[in-house]
C-alpha cells in the first residue's frame, strides 16, 4: 500500500471545514480540497501494488474527518477501483435458479383381478330308493329306542312320498294286517319304529317273527298309536 502526500499551500487563518469527497474520483477529491482552502498535506491510501498511477482512474471510499469537521492535521483519504457502496458500480445479478419442476409421477395402473369363477357345486342326485347305506337319516331312525320318538315322526313329514328299503321281522299279526320291526326278533324287537304296512300282495303268508325284506313307500305317522304306515312295494322272507 502506497500513501502520497501532497502539499498544498493556501491563506492562513482559521482551520478549512473538510469537504465531502467520498465517491469522487481522487483528482477531483484533491481539487476540492485544494479549494476548500486545505494547507496540510492530504494522505491518500490504497492504489495498489504500483501505487496511484492516474488519480482519474481511483476513487475516494472513505474520508477523514468527516464532512463538516475542522482539519487539525492532514486529511487521509482511502481509495479503490471501486467501492463496496459506490452506487456507480455495475450491480452483480444474482443468477436467478430456475425452479426444479418435480416430475410428476404417473400413476400406477392396479392390474385388474380376474374375478375367479366359483365352481358350480354340482347338485347331488336323491337316490330313488333310500337304504341304511345311502341315507344317515333313515338309518338313524331305525335304530331309535323308543318306536314314539319325535324323530320318527320328523323323519315321515321329511321323507313322505319317498320309498325306502329295509330289512325287518314281523313283530305283530292280526289277521290279514300285521307290524313289521327293523332288526331279526321279530316279536322281541325293542329298537326302531313300529310300521304297520298295507298294500301287500303276500301279507297273507307271513307269519310272527319271519324275517322280510320291505320296499314301501313312506306314507305317515300316526302319534297317538305311535304307528308308522308305509305302502308297501314289496315284502318278501328273506
Amino acid at each position: 500500500m502506497f500513501a502520497i502526500t501532497l502539499t498544498l499551500g493556501g491563506c492562513s487563518g482559521s482551520d478549512p471545514v473538510m469537504p465531502d469527497v467520498v465517491g469522487k474520483k481522487l483528482d477531483v477529491a484533491l481539487s476540492d480540497v485544494e479549494r476548500a482552502g486545505f494547507e496540510d498535506d492530504v494522505e491518500v491510501l490504497g492504489g495498489g501494488i504500483f501505487g496511484v498511477i492516474d488519480e482519474s482512474n481511483w476513487t475516494v471510499c472513505e474520508q477523514e474527518p468527516a464532512t463538516g469537521d475542522e482539519i487539525s492535521s492532514a486529511p487521509r483519504v482511502t481509495v479503490d477501483r471501486a467501492c463496496a457502496n459506490d452506487a456507480s458500480a455495475e450491480p452483480t445479478e444474482e443468477p436467478t435458479e430456475e425452479p426444479t419442476e418435480e416430475p410428476t409421477e404417473e400413476p400406477t395402473e392396479e392390474p385388474t383381478e380376474e374375478p375367479t369363477e366359483e365352481p358350480t357345486e354340482e347338485p347331488t342326485e336323491e337316490p330313488a330308493v333310500l337304504t341304511t347305506r345311502n341315507s344317515k337319516d333313515l338309518a338313524k331312525v331305525l335304530k331309535v329306542s323308543d318306536y314314539c320318538s319325535p324323530r320318527i315322526a320328523s323323519f315321515a313329514d321329511e321323507f313322505q312320498g319317498r320309498m325306502i328299503k329295509f330289512q325287518g321281522s314281523v313283530s305283530a299279526k292280526f289277521g290279514r294286517e300285521y307290524s313289521v320291526s327293523p332288526g331279526d326278533k321279530g316279536s322281541l324287537s325293542a329298537t326302531g319304529p313300529m310300521f304297520k304296512l298295507t298294500g301287500a300282495n303276500n301279507a297273507a303268508n307271513l307269519v310272527l317273527d319271519d324275517l322280510v325284506r320291505v320296499v314301501a313307500n313312506v306314507d305317515r305317522y300316526n302319534g297317538d298309536q305311535c304307528t308308522f304306515f308305509l305302502d308297501a312295494v314289496s315284502v318278501k322272507v328273506r
